[in-house]
This record gives C-alpha cells, sequence and structure tokens, in this order.
C-alpha cells in the first residue's frame, strides 16, 4: 500500500535526517523567494546575518561564523560587501581591541521589520494545521537532537 506521506518513518532514520535537511532547504528558497518579491536588497547569506544580529547584535566574527555553520574567510567578504553598503558595521570590543564586533546600522536594522515579518509568515504556513501538542512533540524531538550533536561536537 501506498503511503501519502512524504516521509516514511518505518524507513528508518535516514529518512528524517533527509527530511530535516529538505525542510530547511525549502524553508530558506522560500524566505528569499519572498525576500526578493518585495525588492529587498539583500541575498540569503546577507538576510541570515542581518537575522542572526538582530536577535544578537555585537558578535564577533567568530561567534557569526559559528552560529552560521560558516567558515570565517567567506563571512569575512561578506561582511565586507554588507559593511560597504552600510548594512552592518564592525566596531572594536571595549574589553579587547584586538576583537571586534558586528553591529546592525541603522540602514540594516531598517531591513530586519520586514524580514521579521516574511519569517513570521512563513513560519505560520509551515505549521498551519499542526496542533499545539504536534508542535510541542516536534520541538522537544529536534531539541534532543540537537543537544545530542552540541554533546557530540563538544566531546571532540
Amino acid at each position: 500500500m501506498q503511503s501519502n506521506h512524504l516521509i516514511d518513518a518505518d524507513d528508518g532514520d535516514k529518512d528524517i535526517a533527509w527530511a530535516l535537511s529538505d525542510i530547511a532547504r525549502l524553508a530558506t528558497a522560500e524566505f528569499m523567494r519572498r525576500v526578493k518579491a518585495m525588492n529587498l536588497p539583500v541575498s540569503q547569506a546577507q538576510g541570515r546575518i542581518l537575522l542572526r544580529l538582530l536577535r544578537q547584535n555585537g558578535q564577533t566574527q567568530t561567534e557569526l561564523a559559528e552560529s552560521m555553520g560558516m567558515e570565517k574567510a567567506p563571512l569575512g567578504v561578506l561582511i565586507d560587501k554588507m559593511e560597504s553598503t552600510d548594512l552592518i558595521k564592525r566596531r572594536p570590543d571595549p574589553k579587547d581591541g584586538r576583537m571586534r564586533r558586528v553591529f546592525l546600522t541603522d540602514r540594516g536594522e531598517a531591513l530586519c521589520p520586514a524580514m521579521d515579518e516574511v519569517s513570521e509568515q512563513l513560519l505560520a504556513d509551515m505549521f498551519a494545521g499542526l496542533s499545539q501538542m504536534q508542535r510541542l512533540q516536534l520541538g522537544q524531538g529536534l531539541d534532543h537532537i540537537m543537544r545530542n550533536l552540541i554533546m557530540q561536537r563538544n566531546s571532540q
């Protein structure tokens, strides 16, 4: 009998892992499609940086690279470009002048509400039809997976 589900959890953990990857890819592509439809002047990577800084402004380039799963050098190129278009600004760390922190500029911050609106609508669309209980269980399962991965990374 053929299933109506895209993910067949009975086929093992690999299907679930592939689904997580596909969901991230599809959500990112849909987010960028919506951002482009609003004529916002940012690339996918730039949008991710702006939203990360909106959550925690003043991160070091290393912190930003780790949170985005990027190497520091390619992130540095993006930051250079974003700084040249006045979306972000690097400033010396007040406690350690050797470190530089990355901050949103007024121009960068002005783009965030529209991108946040896109994000909120996309999340509503993604989770439509799931009950609160299903959302809670999904969140708990994903949290558990993330903790397992973080423990593995930290034990290396």
